[in-house]
């Protein structure tokens, strides 16, 4: 990862994943530069979104694509799965969404 950039989780510090991510990030090289956020106000997303190089969103659920938009109304570059390639394809993933508690 170029030396210019750090990597941004908003994510809680206290998230199962953290302790492996670390791991990763320290094996990497860049432990330094791995950033956790801990809660952030949804009036303070919006300077994030502005100022990062990109939004990486693996995931199709994970705030029912509210992140998403929101970076992409700050004109940040979004980094994210395939979407699905026809109907059906929507509506399964709909359904996947909707069916979760």
């Amino acid at each position: 990862m170029p030396k210019e950039f750090s990597l941004v989780f908003v994510s809680p510090e206290e998230s199962e994943f953290m302790p492996r991510l670390r791991k990763i990030a320290a094996d990497a090289g860049f432990a330094d530069r791995f950033l956790v956020t801990g809660y952030v106000a949804q009036e303070e997303l919006y300077g994030l979104f502005k100022h990062a190089a990109a939004l990486v969103s693996p995931s199709q659920m994970e705030g029912f694509g509210l992140p998403v938009a929101q970076a992409m109304r700050a004109g940040t570059p979004i980094v994210t799965r395939r979407k699905p390639k026809s109907l059906r394809e929507w509506a399964i993933w709909l359904i996947q969404i909707l069916s979760k508690p």
